[in-house]
């Protein structure tokens, strides 16, 4: 496993699916983790935050019970690392701007960012799109991780390191053919000294499967 004792991570979306794994992957290597999510288990209008997100998977995760932010930073805190679940909506710039604020408060410091945060329930032809769900998905998928990008990079340009990652994936949520496990260590990879030379890359983990469906 690489070593990521001292650094402190930011993961959106992750309260459930890849965003948890690479949570307690990180920690597992070292590092002290914030999970976000505007799913929190303690919240109070949960089910309402999660019919205003307007997002079918994220009223489903609620009803089943699938929302593990607080749990996730109970399971990093056991290992012995520094965590916190805090509520985040990417979408909203004033409060992504507060919580990488909180997290450099509480923390001393942002090494890691990982865009986990994302919309993966509006499939379907052209003809058949939905503005308004498209725009919802270009609002959290792109402009959510633009927008925590630019308040976490002060805070890695004051450490003279870091390490953002985003991620992209058709399974985010509802799993594929491999393990969230198979991703999580890249990303751990992605985030250690070991890959300090590894910039602007997309870098595909997919078990082979484009090479039959391309």
């Amino acid at each position: 496993m690489f070593d990521l004792t001292g650094r402190v991570a930011v993961v959106t979306g992750a309260s459930r699916g890849l965003g948890r794994q690479d949570a307690l992957t990180l920690a597992s290597a070292g590092a002290d983790v914030v999970i976000t999510d505007i799913l929190v288990e303690d919240d109070p209008d949960l089910q309402k935050t999660a019919e205003a997100a307007g997002s079918v998977l994220a009223q489903v995760a609620v009803s089943q019970g699938w929302v593990h932010s607080n749990s996730t930073a109970e399971e990093i805190r056991k290992m012995g690392r520094r965590s916190l679940a805090i509520k985040m909506d990417v979408t909203n710039r004033e409060q992504v701007r507060d919580v990488f604020k909180k997290v450099k408060d509480e923390f001393g410091k942002i090494d890691i960012l990982i865009n986990n945060a994302a919309t993966l329930d509006h499939t379907a032809q052209i003809p058949n799109q939905s503005y308004e769900l498209w725009d919802r998905d270009v609002k959290v998928n792109l402009t959510g991780a633009f927008n925590c990008t630019r308040e976490a990079w002060p805070y890695l340009v004051e450490n003279k390191w870091g390490r953002i990652i985003f991620m992209s994936s058709v399974a985010g949520t509802l799993g594929g053919f491999g393990q969230p496990e198979d991703i999580a260590n890249t990303i751990a990879f992605l985030c250690s000294n070991e890959a300090g030379y590894i910039t602007g890359a997309v870098i595909e983990v997919a078990g082979g499967i484009p090479l039959f469906t391309a």
